[in-house]
């Protein structure tokens, strides 16, 4: 049912967080957004950074969460300048805005069920110990050894790979900033090719140890779990419903006001744009 005010007066960053099940990046700027249109923030773009000011608002009228990401971004009504000098601040107001989420949300509107996963990777923790013992040649724990150290060099290497991939996030997204956001991406990507390097490395010589069919049944099972991870999350049933709400907000911005502020905001279609 077509919804005409947000539910529960949600702030946009819960909105986004309840069908994200979870804070990501558009979630943070939509608070910094609503922030700024309720007067308690002040944005100023400067040459190489954009500038974040107290505003004159009321701080009453920010949600729980958005209050939790001021008190952290301008700690004793500082001025913060927006640049990679500074990302430890703006990350640490990040976690404390998620904490804060977290702590209203989980559970009483999603669950993560991380519970169910323990007796999978039980079984298969058991699987890999048997294989692993069934070494062709040399001492009885190289396999078992190979497949313990595979594991870790690869949760290390994918939590390098997801900086990664966040970097690029960040020098795609700032592509029309000042700096060396491309350059950063590039030290990260060739800082990185040595530990999949060595990742391959890795799986040779447990394939050789043990069998070629070794290291895919590590990687699947590695991936099922993460699958399984992000699949056992599910809503509950007061969830359900107030997603069922925010739908409905949804069909009623996207077929109402989208076309109103493109009347008010029409997008500059010249010669130019068609040719």
């Amino acid at each position: 049912v077509v919804q005409y005010e947000p539910p529960q007066n949600l702030s946009p960053a819960a909105i986004r967080y309840l069908l994200k099940e979870g804070l990501d990046e558009k979630g943070f700027a939509a608070a910094l957004i609503d922030m700024l249109a309720k007067g308690c923030l002040n944005v100023e773009e400067k040459e190489d950074c954009y500038l974040f000011s107290v505003g004159t608002g009321d701080i009453s009228a920010l949600s729980d969460e958005e209050k939790t990401l001021a008190d952290q971004l301008l700690r004793g009504g500082f001025a913060l300048e927006v640049k990679s000098e500074n990302h430890e601040r703006i990350y640490e107001a990040i976690r404390a805005m998620k904490h804060r989420l977290d702590l209203a949300w989980e559970g009483l509107y999603f669950r993560l069920h991380r519970g169910y996963l323990l007796p999978g990777a039980i079984l298969s923790g058991l699987l890999f110990v048997y294989v692993g013992l069934q070494t062709k040649s040399g001492p009885a724990f190289t396999g078992l050894f190979l497949i313990v150290f595979s594991w870790v060099w690869t949760f290390g290497l994918l939590i390098l790979l997801l900086y990664l991939g966040h970097i690029w996030r960040s020098a795609r997204w700032l592509r029309t900033r000042p700096g060396n956001f491309y350059d950063q991406t590039r030290q990260a990507a060739f800082f990185a090719i040595p530990f999949v390097a060595a990742e391959v490395g890795i799986l040779v010589w447990l394939a050789y140890e043990t069998g070629p069919w070794v290291p895919l049944l590590l990687l699947f099972h590695g991936l099922v779990l993460l699958l399984a991870y992000a699949a056992l999350k599910s809503p509950t049933k007061a969830g359900r419903r107030l997603l069922d709400q925010i739908e409905g907000f949804r069909r009623f911005i996207s077929g109402v006001e989208a076309d109103r502020l493109d009347l008010l905001n029409p997008p500059d279609r010249t010669p130019a744009l068609f040719e």
